[in-house]
Order: structure tokens, then C-alpha cells, then sequence
């Protein structure tokens, strides 16, 4: 609720919250695949107080060339790639994307339709092709 969005805010932004933060069960293997398959992975985050805290967390947890690629940006439109996998249903912006929006499933966003993924079952759903 927006009464407790002060709350939440100050939890996140504590120092050491993105470091104790557990990988997704099956994350590690799903984008290990997909760099098999020859993706260039790239991992956008929005920008704020903690981004060297989840660069740190990235590097740890997926290794060091995945965190040195990671981008912080605001205007995920702006970034350029096929394919955006992100929890936001409707990610917008200044330009008109050039990637395929695919909803990484939460439980806040399963009201949107779409062409929609978690890390357990993405295999059977990722798109052959663009």
C-alpha cells in the first residue's frame, strides 16, 4: 500500500539487504542455458544508493563478467537487445523498444496476459524466435 512505501523503501536501501538477498532456484542453470545457447546476457537494474552493493551480489552469485555488464538505467527503452525478461508487466519509456517484453512471473503481476516465464519453467516457454 502507499502508506508503507517509506517503510519498504528504507528496508531495501538498509546496507547488506541485497547481499543476504538468496538466488532464485533455478536462475544460475537458466541463464548458464541460455549463454550456451549464445546470448549476451545483460542484467539492468534501476539506478539508486545500492548499486555497488548488487553489482557485489551479481559477481558473487553469477559471476564477475555478468556484474561488470550490468547497466543502471531508469529507461529500460532506451537499452537496446532482443529480449527483456523483467517482472515489470508494462515497461515503458521515452522510445519505442526493440525488445520482445517477456513477464518474469510474480504473483503481483499475474493480471497482465502475455508471453511470461520463471526460472523453473522458462525452457518450455522461451520464444524460438523473434
Amino acid at each position: 500500500p502507499p502508506a508503507w512505501r517509506d517503510a519498504v523503501q528504507a528496508v531495501i536501501d538498509a546496507p547488506g539487504f541485497y547481499r543476504q538477498l538468496p538466488v532464485m532456484a533455478g536462475a544460475q542453470a537458466a541463464l548458464a542455458a541460455l549463454a550456451a545457447r549464445g546470448y549476451r546476457l545483460t542484467v539492468c537494474t534501476s539506478p539508486g544508493a545500492t548499486l555497488a552493493e548488487r553489482r557485489a551480489w551479481l559477481a558473487e552469485h553469477f559471476g564477475p563478467a555478468l556484474a561488470q555488464g550490468m547497466l543502471a538505467c531508469a529507461d529500460k527503452t532506451q537499452v537496446d537487445g532482443d529480449w527483456l525478461i523483467d517482472d515489470n508487466p508494462a515497461p515503458s519509456g521515452a522510445c519505442a523498444p526493440r525488445w520482445r517484453h517477456i513477464v518474469f512471473d510474480q504473483p503481483y503481476n499475474r493480471h497482465v496476459p502475455g508471453l511470461r516465464l520463471n526460472w523453473q519453467n522458462w525452457a518450455q516457454h522461451w520464444p524460438e524466435s523473434g
